[in-house]
């Protein structure tokens, strides 16, 4: 799971998405990442926890992202990454621009996570 946004909460736009897979991992919400403004890719909190994603990946545009507000989301510690200590904080530098630094620096950290051996 990647989520771009806290509140409300957005996924990984599409070549986050296409990042994602390309690094040997599954983005969960890849059929939301094709919409073309971020409100098309809302999520609620509900679908995360039914959806149960191995790793949580997040890079809040503009803002720190707060790694224990998210692990004390309602229910959220149902979530094998919560459970596995599985979620990270992604530079948006390196992962929310399209461009040279998401294909170098952002995949090799997406890989360095998603295929941690």
């Amino acid at each position: 799971y990647f989520e771009e946004w806290d509140n409300p909460t957005f996924s990984g736009i599409r070549w986050v998405s296409e990042l994602i897979e390309i690094a040997g991992g599954k983005d969960i919400f890849s059929e939301k990442s094709h919409g073309k403004n971020a409100i098309d890719r809302e999520i609620e909190w509900s679908e995360v926890v039914e959806k149960d994603p191995e790793i949580i990946l997040a890079s809040w545009c503009g803002k720190p992202v707060d790694i224990n507000s998210i692990k004390g989301r309602a229910n959220w510690d149902k979530i094998a990454a919560i459970k596995n200590n599985r979620i990270h904080e992604i530079d948006s530098s390196i992962i929310l621009q399209p461009g040279p630094a998401s294909l170098t620096e952002g995949l090799e950290v997406l890989e360095s996570l998603i295929r941690p051996e």
